[in-house]
């Protein structure tokens, strides 16, 4: 009988059932009886079944135990962003973070409809890619990311990148130029960078903190692949993380930056526990945006920024989440909803402009403003540097159908990232998806929230470096030789989960039930 109690099948519901309960019952009782009052209507219901929804999907990773990082941050995101602190903000009864602002019932629901269709079709898209990996087909774009890493690329684009970012330092000032808070930091870009607008400062930034950011975590995660660096390798190590700290730490790089690269180190570095690993990192990334986001950009400004005296004024926890503008996706997604009600859609060109912005207005004078600008100007605030959810971006060129058709095929995507990335990680390979994984991950935060235009621009510099370190994908042979080497001893039991085989090079093993482990 107690043996029958420890199994791991009573145990993996004991631990997803322990992480439902957090972020179901908790987070947000803990969160609501903090506030100082407390307006209940129908349209609290909306947050709600998000927060449940989230919650559960949550704790089904947590039962499954694979390292699906990618999903995991997507979950965490839409829990926040769309479930507890909207529900703590509509509770408040002082309107939205801008101008205190309230919105028609008609135009919540929508909000949430759009929502909630997304997350649905992110859900169906997964499930229709497990089963296609299942039946042996190949994931979305694996031939790309099975990619390996090469030791000789990889030195060649970290040296590249050492000389590619000390040039770009001595171009905006020098090191005294980089030791500054972040906006200054950023005007001494944009002083020297020229172009046309934000997209031209955002384009030199990323080629700023990226070269550095990408040699430092194709070293790590090639040596994570069970690979020594050699001495050269090591010293690139060093020098690539020196410019790392130099360039994207938490003073005077944006939090969405920083944030992204020490998650992305960890998620390199730590080894991965089945067992609780998602539930520590759900809670962890949880508690992170409730708690350090709001004042992660405390020295914006200034270097002198004191946070004792940031947190006295922005008043007590609950006041910096029901009033900050850092939560303002849902809030944007009103307005978005708002905007196509009145102004109606504006059929791809929004997204067209986010994919294209490298290409300056003076040859594409019709070129579309950023969708948080666009917005922001039709709400008639005097400042454009609010978030716009993918959802808005999406909802905002063809409404709840593009909403569908964009999740679902970033469904399928996802689904097939992260099997490829689970099976290399499981046969310790350094391919592309061993790096772009852990960096995708967390970068989703920003991607996810928006805007669609500055996270583009931010990530496609990072793919080109990571894409460099890389050469010739690996074979089927090498899979199955790999495969092989670990069959026997490194398996374990895992049932049917289809995420952790792909296609016809282990189908036997998903036939005998078992996936292979690190």
């Amino acid at each position: 009988m107690s043996g029958s109690s420890n199994s791991p099948k009573a145990n993996s519901l004991t631990s997803a059932a322990a992480v439902w309960s957090f972020f179901v019952v908790v987070l947000p009782l803990a969160t609501v009886l903090a506030l100082d009052r407390h307006k209940w209507d129908a349209l609290e219901l909306l947050p709600l079944v998000t927060i449940v929804y989230a919650a559960s999907r949550l704790a089904s990773l947590q039962r499954g135990g694979t390292a699906k990082i990618v999903t995991v941050c997507v979950w965490v995101f839409v829990y926040i962003f769309f479930g507890l602190v909207p529900l703590l903000q509509m509770l408040a009864g002082a309107g939205f973070p801008f101008r205190g602002q309230f919105y028609s019932p008609a135009d919540v629901l929508r909000g949430y409809s759009a929502v909630l269709i997304g997350l649905a079709a992110f859900d169906f898209g997964g499930w229709f890619s497990t089963r296609r990996i299942v039946a042996g087909h190949r994931p979305v774009a694996e031939a790309l990311f099975s990619r390996r890493l090469s030791r000789g690329r990889i030195y060649t684009t970290t040296l590249v990148g050492i000389f590619l970012t000390t040039e770009m330092i001595i171009a905006v000032g020098g090191l005294q130029s980089l030791l500054v808070a972040r906006m200054e930091r950023l005007q001494n870009i944009a002083s020297v960078a020229g172009g046309e607008g934000q997209a031209m400062l955002e384009i030199w930034d990323a080629l700023l903190r990226t070269p550095s950011a990408a040699a430092f975590l194709c070293l790590l995660a090639f040596r994570g692949g069970g690979r020594r660096l050699r001495f050269i390798g090591t010293v690139l190590l060093v020098v690539a993380g020196a410019f790392l700290a130099l360039i994207s730490n938490p003073v005077n790089a944006s939090r969405n930056w920083a944030g992204t690269v020490f998650l992305a180190i960890m998620f390199i570095v730590v080894r991965w526990n089945n067992k609780r690993s998602v539930a520590l990192v759900s809670i962890a990334l949880a508690t992170m945006f409730v708690v350090v986001f709001p004042f992660a950009d405390t020295f914006r400004y200034s270097l002198n920024a004191n946070m004792t005296d940031r947190m006295a004024g922005g008043g007590n926890m609950m006041t910096v989440l029901t009033t900050k503008d850092d939560f303002d996706a849902m809030q944007n997604m009103f307005s978005t909803v708002e905007y196509v009600r009145t102004e109606g859609f504006t059929y791809g060109s929004q997204l067209m402009g986010s994919m294209l912005f490298w290409v300056p207005r003076s040859v594409w004078p019709d070129k579309p403003q950023p969708t948080p600008a666009l917005l922001a100007t039709y709400e008639g605030y005097f400042f454009k540097n609010i978030s716009t959810p993918l959802w808005a971006e999406m909802y905002i060129d063809g409404g709840p159908l593009l909403v569908c058709l964009f999740f679902f095929l970033y469904g399928i995507f996802i689904n097939g990232l992260e099997a490829r990335y689970l099976f290399d990680r499981n046969i310790e390979a350094a391919t592309l998806a061993t790096v772009f994984v852990p960096v995708f991950a967390p970068y989703q935060f920003y991607l996810l929230r928006g805007s669609l235009m500055a996270a583009v621009s931010g990530l496609i510099p990072m793919c080109i470096f990571l894409l460099a370190a890389t050469g010739r994908p690996c074979t089927t042979s090498e899979e199955m030789l790999a495969t092989s080497r670990l069959f026997g001893t490194h398996f374990r039991n895992r049932g049917s989960d289809g995420f952790a085989v792909a296609g016809k090079r282990y189908q036997s093993a998903a036939n005998s039930g078992y996936t292979v482990r690190r």
